[in-house]
């Protein structure tokens, strides 16, 4: 699933699962009760193969 955007931030939350967040050079693991956070410019991709539930939540530039 890919992430990310030139004009916003995504906030992701980790409910249940594991997976993991693809950002830059770098692979960062998901796991239950963990976040992430992608800015705006930035690009990332997040896999699983393990029942990841994730909630993710985009802001916009224009938001406070």
């Amino acid at each position: 699933m890919p992430l990310g955007g030139s004009d916003v931030d995504s906030l992701l939350y980790v409910g249940r699962g594991r997976g993991a967040l693809a950002l830059a050079d770098a692979e960062h693991e998901l796991h239950a009760r963990s976040a992430g956070l992608v800015l705006a410019g930035e690009e990332a991709t997040v896999t699983s193969n393990n029942g990841l539930e994730l909630v993710v939540a985009t802001v916009g530039r224009d938001a406070d």
